[in-house]
């Protein structure tokens, strides 16, 4: 039996759990810690959890350490990930003033995997709450930035990974890394992953035909097997490397998170030379030209 979550006028919910079972009532997590621990999971499967303050959860842990972001670090070196839970955040304000939710997005999800000499360590994926709104040069259509400045979705002579030539990405590391406070940027981890290329002296391809190992860089966007959990639009198997679903993507309704605003993954899309898959604001796996100037980045970064 599937879950079945009914609110209660005490603000509790009347669960079953999976594969059937007698009615519970699960208490609400609150911004303190969950009303009870034991009901951590059901919270979590019913889609009930509004994860947590790391900071404020774990104050004096952290008032060991000189701010939240060197005792996460620290601890994720540690291999120690306890009471730490997917959905849990951390509040900052970035160096332009605007507020930013990061969550734990994934646990240690490429721990021990990578090529020769790139093993990743213990790892925690750090992901942005909603889409960003981009300013500055890169804003396009009131907060919003295109794939690329033209509807192509290849990569170039010098850097064959499409998204690694992107405009998008270009924003990511050289613009949206710096809006980070140093606290936050002392403590990220480089990303490095299994890539696509698609790249060809005589004209634009519309399948990516093979792979390597390159780095992401600090900040980075998701692919579809982070999001989604499997290829929908990409090439097959090409664009998927070493990549799995990230658990803060289990139902399709985490994709939204109570924002309706579509956003760009980093995968160019199979059977087309111009188009780039991304997350519909409706919450379904979509496509959209390189150039569509009406989608927003939601970035990445690992703490390790």
């Amino acid at each position: 039996m599937e879950p079945c979550n009914v609110y209660d006028a005490e603000k509790g919910v009347v669960y079953f759990a999976p594969g059937g079972g007698a009615a519970r009532t699960v208490p609400f997590a609150t911004s303190g810690g969950l009303a009870d621990v034991a009901e951590y999971p059901y919270q979590l499967e019913a889609g009930l959890y509004p994860g947590r303050d790391l900071a404020a959860t774990f104050a004096d842990e952290v008032s060991e350490y000189g701010d939240v972001w060197e005792w996460l670090q620290s601890r994720t070196k540690a291999g120690n990930f306890s009471g730490i839970r997917i959905g849990d955040y951390i509040d900052i304000t970035l160096t332009d003033e605007v507020p930013f939710r990061a969550l734990v997005a994934a646990i240690d999800p490429y721990y021990g995997c990578g090529d020769d000499g790139h093993v990743r360590g213990h790892h925690i994926v750090m992901m942005a709450s909603a889409p960003v709104t981009v300013t500055g040069s890169y804003a396009v259509n009131g907060g919003h930035i295109k794939w690329n400045s033209t509807a192509t979705n290849q990569g170039t002579a010098a850097e064959k990974h499409p998204y690694l030539a992107s405009q998008l990405h270009k924003w990511e590391t050289e613009v949206f890394y710096n809006l980070l406070p140093q606290a936050v940027r002392d403590r990220i981890m480089v990303h490095r992953a299994l890539l696509e290329e698609r790249y060809s002296s005589s004209g634009g391809l519309t399948e990516s035909g093979r792979w390597s190992w390159a780095d992401l860089g600090t900040v980075w966007s998701p692919s579809e097997m982070e999001v989604y959990g499997c290829t929908v639009w990409g090439t097959k198997g090409w664009s998927v490397g070493y990549d799995c679903q990230f658990p803060i993507f289990k139902k399709t309704r985490d994709r939204i998170n109570g924002s309706r605003v579509s956003w760009w993954l980093r995968v160019a899309r199979g059977g087309s030379s111009s188009t780039v898959c991304s997350v519909y604001g409706y919450g379904y796996a979509s496509i959209d030209s390189a150039s569509d100037d009406w989608l927003r980045p939601r970035p990445c970064f690992l703490i390790g």
